[in-house]
């Protein structure tokens, strides 16, 4: 049974994946190294853990990126920057090993992407409150605007597609939230098979993941246009204050 989040411990630890080396974006150097009115990306998403209330923070890095890292997150509370694998699954396995060696591990572990860095602070709070009211894994999701279709056979086959109803479909976000015991021993039983999306791991051992509401803010830079929109998002925001 869930129980009443006030009932709860909702203290959470979060893990920043930015060891992407940016290959779709086109970029010469990581993506999430990139500036977004002045900052990096990682920047951007590491505060906003922290602003929400983040206890321990894991950035992950890529492979000999420590320095540009460590001058691009300068001054925030981060306990340790963390290389990453060869895989996504990896750099955050790597990521949960040095949370979970830390002193006083909280309960919650977040994990988000460091191109998603206009998060909102309500996404992440309704993540860490379904957690703490018992759920074992917390996605936020929104409705897909797009009519989408289902290749049924070879892609260069014109009629090997069919409609999908799209409003049992949902988009994923981060961050996730996820219980930290259950999400280790997830990722113990996975071994060495890849999965893109840490709520498919747990899924794979066998636990419900529950959704809450997302954002369009909450939007993934993968592309140059990408990054132009989170400007103009970002302006627009300043211009209302």
């Amino acid at each position: 049974m869930i129980t009443s989040p006030s009932a709860q411990d909702t203290s959470f630890g979060a893990i920043v994946v930015a060891a992407g080396a940016g290959t779709r974006f086109g970029a010469e150097r990581p993506k999430a190294l990139l500036e977004l009115a002045g900052r990096p990306l990682v920047r951007h998403a590491a505060e906003s853990m922290l602003a929400a209330g983040a206890v321990r923070l894991i950035v992950v890095i890529p492979d000999g990126g420590a320095d540009g890292f460590a001058r691009a997150l300068h001054g925030l509370a981060v306990d340790a920057l963390v290389t990453g694998g060869a895989e996504r699954t990896d750099s955050v396995r790597n990521g949960l090993a040095a949370l979970a060696a830390s002193e006083d591990r909280p309960p919650i572990v977040l994990i988000t992407d460091a191109a998603r860095p206009l998060v909102p602070l309500q996404v992440t709070r309704r993540v860490v409150a379904a957690v703490a009211a018992g759920a074992p894994a917390v996605v936020p999701a929104v409705p897909v605007t797009d009519t989408i279709r289902e290749l049924t056979g070879p892609q260069d086959d014109g009629h090997g597609s069919r409609m999908l109803d799209r409003s049992m479909l949902r988009a994923v976000q981060t961050p996730q939230g996820f219980d930290l015991e259950t999400l280790l021993a997830a990722y113990r039983r996975l071994g060495a098979d890849v999965i893109t999306d840490d709520a498919g791991v747990c899924e794979r051992a066998g636990h419900p993941i529950t959704l809450v509401d997302g954002d369009s803010a909450s939007f993934k830079i993968t592309h140059p246009p990408d990054l132009a929109l989170a400007e103009i998002m970002i302006n627009n925001e300043r211009q209302v204050r």
